[in-house]
């Protein structure tokens, strides 16, 4: 299921996906959340190509891309930070440097990357707001007595076994549910059967088909999200404050969170002194639902960053053909039948 130009790379192989039109002087690298892939940039991939090169990964655990081991414990925030600057390096050479736009859980990974990498990551944007590494570390049983809506990531944290088993046991389904616009009625169960689902969903279901879901439940972990917390802590040589411009460009109506409050409950602004706060149409998947007005969204904050100077990119020139090709890896020829209806996790926490 590797994209039709990928490279791996790194200490963890990392397949991505890259659009370089010749005299590119800017780099954007896209990063999924769960469950993504990098195929769900594709509107992004088509849309910015001609202005930027692009770049877009399976995070580690996700499609070809591998996991080092457990992944309770190897798959914390500077992990993945780690793998999408080896990513830009060798894509860019060890000089490079990429602003880095994510979604869902994508949106930390960028934020943390430019935290931690600020000579390779110029500016960071994303779907949700920043969570400041700060303070004790605040469980995820915890936090879901605040934002209800996170209660299902007590079960993949807690309930780890269980929960690959249901996610595997039906992945079209799985996939469907996480997949909702806005004008989609959020069910009581967080994972339930719904007809809406992306063009592109056959491809999407062969990947995950192929590696299961065991190793993308590492952001759920306690392990992980303690363990990335109290490395920040302990280390005095990293600051918490993204210096770098950064954007929160999030979904009016993301059933998972109202963003726009939890920006200020997380005093997330009070880290990030460049933020761009911008609000568009639809549910979880912006980037997806509403891409037009999306893209409209990340175009004019990056029509706003400074110019990249003395930038000089191997000219690694893809033509409109290759961009066409990054729809026609994803378009489903015979669409499959749809799934008999079953609830999908429900079982009590």
């Amino acid at each position: 299921m590797s994209p039709p130009w990928a490279d791996n790379v790194g200490p963890v192989p990392a397949d991505y996906a890259s659009v370089n039109p010749s005299q590119s002087a800017r780099t954007l690298v896209f990063v999924h959340g769960w469950p993504g892939l990098w195929s769900t940039w594709s509107n992004q991939l088509v849309a910015f190509a001609p202005t930027y090169q692009v770049i877009a990964l399976d995070m580690r655990g996700f499609g070809n891309s591998t996991h080092p081991g457990d992944a309770r414990s190897s798959g914390q925030m500077r992990d993945h930070a780690s793998d999408v600057r080896c990513v830009v390096q060798h894509a860019l050479g060890q000089e490079g440097k990429a602003v880095c736009v994510g979604h869902d859980w994508g949106s930390q990974v960028c934020y943390e990357s430019a935290r931690i990498y600020p000579d390779t990551f110029e500016a960071a944007a994303g779907t949700i707001p920043y969570i400041p590494p700060v303070g004790p570390f605040v469980p995820i049983a915890a936090l879901a007595k605040q934002v209800p809506t996170l209660t299902y990531q007590i079960y993949f944290d807690k309930k780890t076994d269980a929960a690959v088993a249901e996610l595997d046991g039906n992945v079209r389904r799985a996939l469907r549910s996480t997949y909702k616009p806005a004008t989609f009625k959020r069910p009581e169960g967080v994972l339930q059967s719904d007809s809406d689902f992306l063009s592109q969903e056959d491809y999407i279901v062969k990947a995950y088909e192929a590696s299961g879901f065991e190793k993308t439940l590492q952001f759920y972990t306690t392990e992980n999200r303690q363990g990335h917390h109290e490395w920040v802590n302990s280390n005095d040589r990293l600051q918490v404050v993204v210096k770098q411009p950064t954007a929160l460009i999030y979904p009016e109506a993301d059933p998972v969170g109202d963003w726009g409050q939890l920006l200020h409950v997380l005093h997330s602004a009070d880290f990030m002194p460049n933020l761009t706060v911008s609000k568009v149409p639809g549910a979880h998947w912006p980037h997806t639902e509403s891409p037009e007005t999306y893209n409209s969204a990340l175009s004019a904050w990056l029509d706003k960053l400074p110019k990249p100077e003395g930038q000089k990119w191997e000219d690694k020139t893809f033509t409109e053909k290759i961009s066409q090709m990054v729809v026609d890896e994803i378009v489903e020829e015979e669409p499959l039948p749809a799934p008999e209806e079953e609830p999908m996790i429900h079982e009590e926490l």
